[in-house]
């Protein structure tokens, strides 16, 4: 019982690579669960997939998301810290 600490920055390579696979099932499932960290964590997810293989096409279409999200209001983080290593507690 009690709070538990999800270390993102090591789940989050793992999503990316399926934002590839071909289900597209698994794809908009890995896209769907990016945009959802990135509700809760904020810019540092951006930056993180940045760095990953990710095709220019699905980069936008994550950007694009992440942009909606934070123009609608439904944000749960402050979009603003840029570090590297990043976890989501979990009451």
């Amino acid at each position: 019982f009690g709070a538990s600490t999800i270390q993102l920055n090591k789940l989050v390579p793992l999503i990316c690579k399926l934002v590839s696979d071909s289900n597209g099932t698994v794809r908009q499932q890995a896209i769907d669960t990016l945009v959802e960290i990135y509700r809760h964590v904020g810019e540092k997810v951006r930056g993180d997939i940045a760095k990953r293989d990710i095709p220019e096409a699905k980069l936008k279409q994550l950007y694009d998301k992440f942009d909606d999200v934070v123009a609608s209001g439904r944000m749960i983080a402050k979009a603003s810290d840029t570090t590297d290593d990043y976890a989501l507690v979990i009451p």
